[in-house]
C-alpha cells in the first residue's frame, strides 16, 4: 500500500502563508514608494553649456544632479552639441549640477558617482621617456567642468553652466640641440592626481614628457601641447634630462609659483654650450595679465624663479608682489562712521584704531587729527568666480568714487564673517541695495587669501580651506583710512 505523505500539507500551508505575508510587504513598500514618488514634484531643468573662451568642448559631456547630501539625484550623458541636455530634479531641492566634459580615453568618469567621486587621468605608458615610471599622467586631452546651484521651483526651467579648464597646458621646445643629442624630457613635480565631482583635488604625483626631435629640424626638438593636472604647494619643480650620446644630463629650475588650471605654459629652451636658457611665457586665454618666465639651465645649474617668474639673483625688477590692500585711501570726515553701517553709500564691515585693534562701535567724542581705519565690502557678490579669475574681477571693480579693490585676506575675511553675523550689518546690505550674501550652504564658498584659500558664511564658526579651481562665489574689500577732523 503506497504510503502518504503527511509533511507535504504542512509545508504546503507554511509556504502560502509566508509568500502572503511576503505579497504584502512588497505591496505596502510599493505603494510606498509610489506615495513617495507622487508626492514629490519635479522640474525639468534644460542645461546650456559654454565654454569661458568660447573653445569647442571636446564630447562625450556629462552633466549630473547631486542633492544637499552628495548623492546623485540625476545624470545625462550626451554624445555631441546637437543632443539636448535636461534633468529631472525635485522641486524646492537643492542640487549641485555639475557637468564633465572629457575624453573617455585617457579620463576615469566614475559610474554613478557621489559629489566626492574623482575624476583622474588614466595611466600611459611610454617608451620614450627616458627612466620614467610607466605610468604617465598626461594627455593630449583637456578637461572641462561647469558648476552650478540650482533650486528649482516651476515646472521647468533652464540652466546657463560656464565650463572652465580643470587641467593647464604645457609647450616644450629646445632649440639648437647637439646633434649627438638621443632623447630628452621634462619632469614636473606635484600634480595632482585627480579632482572630485565638486572641483576639490586631491593628490600628488610627478609625471615626465618626452621632448621629440623634430623630423624637419634634427636641432630642434619639442612637445605636442599636453594637457596635466594643476600642480600642488606653493612650488613647481621642473627637471629637464637629456642626452648627448654618452652622457645623460638633468639640471633643475624651481619655479616659486604653481601651475594653474586653464593656463597655458609655453617653454622655450636655446642650448648654447653646455648651457640651455630657457625663456616660458604664461599666457591666459581670457584673463590676467601675461607672466614672462625666464631661467637658465645646464649641466650644474639649478634655477630658482620668483612667483613674477624672474630668476632670482637677476637684475630684471619683479615689481610689487606683496599682499592685499597696501594703498588706502585717506578720507577726511567729522563723522567717524560706525561699524556695520552704510557710509558714502560703502558697507563698513569693521572700524579700526590707527594701531589696528578692531573697535565695537565708533568713538563719540573722537580727538582731532585722530587716525582710524574702516574695511569695506562690496556692494556686488560674484557667484562664478574661479582662482584664476578673481585677481581680474577685483582689478575691473570699481564702487562709485573707489577702485583698487581686492580679495580680502584670511583676517578681513573673518571680519566681514563676524559682520555678517550681526543684525545690522544685515540691515545695511538691504538699506544700500547691495547684493545679498549667499549663506544657504557650506558648499557656498568665498574666495579669500589671494584666492587660494575659501571659506562659508554658512559654517557655524569662521574656517578657511584651500581653494581648488572651482566656481566660487566672491566678495572684495578695501581699506580706507580715515581722519577726523
Amino acid at each position: 500500500m503506497k504510503k502518504e505523505n503527511k509533511l507535504i500539507p504542512g509545508m504546503m500551508a507554511i509556504f502560502s502563508v509566508v509568500a502572503f505575508v511576503l505579497i504584502a510587504l512588497t505591496s505596502c513598500e510599493s505603494q510606498e514608494y509610489n506615495d513617495l514618488k507622487i508626492d514629490k514634484e519635479y522640474s525639468n531643468v534644460s542645461i546650456v553649456t559654454r565654454s569661458n573662451d568660447g573653445t569647442p568642448m571636446e564630447y562625450p559631456l556629462h552633466v549630473y544632479a547631486f542633492d544637499k547630501d552628495g548623492k546623485l539625484e540625476d545624470e545625462q550623458t550626451i554624445a555631441s552639441a546637437d543632443e539636448s541636455l535636461a534633468l529631472s530634479l525635485p522641486k524646492g531641492e537643492s542640487c549641485r549640477v555639475v557637468a564633465v566634459c572629457a575624453n573617455d580615453e585617457v579620463y576615469n568618469i566614475p559610474a554613478s558617482p557621489t559629489l566626492s567621486s574623482v575624476i583622474t587621468m588614466k595611466a600611459k605608458s611610454d617608451t620614450d621617456v627616458p627612466n620614467a615610471s610607466e605610468a604617465v599622467y598626461s594627455t593630449d586631452h583637456p578637461l572641462q567642468m561647469g558648476y552650478a546651484s540650482i533650486t528649482p521651483t516651476a515646472a521647468s526651467s533652464t540652466l546657463s553652466i560656464q565650463m572652465h579648464y580643470k587641467v593647464c597646458s604645457l609647450n616644450v621646445s629646445l632649440v639648437g640641440m647637439l646633434a649627438e643629442c638621443t632623447n630628452a624630457s621634462i619632469s614636473i613635480e606635484s600634480p595632482v592626481g585627480g579632482v572630485n565631482m565638486n572641483g576639490v583635488s586631491s593628490g600628488s604625483t610627478t609625471i615626465t614628457i618626452p621632448i621629440k626631435k623634430s623630423a624637419a629640424d634634427a636641432s630642434n626638438w619639442t612637445t605636442s601641447t599636453v594637457y596635466m593636472f594643476p600642480t600642488t604647494g606653493e612650488q613647481t619643480v621642473f627637471t629637464i634630462t637629456y642626452s648627448d650620446g654618452t652622457t645623460e644630463h638633468s639640471s633643475a629650475a624651481t619655479y616659486l609659483s604653481t601651475l594653474k588650471a586653464g593656463i597655458p605654459y609655453s617653454i622655450t629652451g636655446t642650448y648654447d654650450s653646455g648651457k640651455v636658457t630657457v625663456t616660458g611665457d604664461i599666457t591666459p586665454s581670457t584673463w590676467g595679465d601675461p607672466v614672462n618666465i625666464a631661467f637658465t639651465f645646464g649641466e650644474n645649474t639649478n634655477a630658482t624663479i620668483d612667483a613674477s617668474g624672474t630668476e632670482a639673483g637677476s637684475d630684471d625688477d619683479a615689481g610689487n608682489h606683496g599682499g592685499d590692500n597696501q594703498d588706502q585711501t585717506e578720507a577726511i570726515t567729522s563723522n567717524i562712521p560706525a561699524p556695520y553701517s552704510v557710509w558714502n553709500g560703502h558697507l563698513v564691515a569693521a572700524l579700526y584704531d590707527a594701531d589696528g585693534n578692531q573697535l565695537p562701535e565708533a568713538p563719540a567724542s573722537p580727538a582731532s587729527e585722530t587716525e582710524y581705519s574702516v574695511l569695506l565690502m562690496s556692494l556686488k557678490d560674484w557667484n562664478n568666480a574661479t582662482p584664476s579669475t578673481a585677481a581680474t574681477l577685483a582689478a575691473g571693480y570699481a564702487e562709485g568714487e573707489m577702485d583698487s579693490w581686492s580679495i580680502p585676506t584670511t583676517d578681513e575675511a573673518r571680519a566681514i564673517y563676524k559682520a555678517f553675523s550681526v543684525a545690522a550689518f544685515k540691515t545695511a546690505i538691504s538699506n544700500a541695495s547691495a547684493d545679498a550674501i549667499d549663506k544657504s550652504a557650506n558648499s557656498v564658498r568665498y574666495l579669500c587669501e589671494n584666492a587660494t584659500k575659501y571659506f562659508s558664511f554658512a559654517y557655524t564658526s569662521f574656517s578657511s580651506y584651500g581653494a581648488t579651481d572651482a566656481t566660487y562665489h566672491l566678495r572684495l574689500v578695501k581699506r580706507v583710512k580715515i581722519k577726523n577732523e
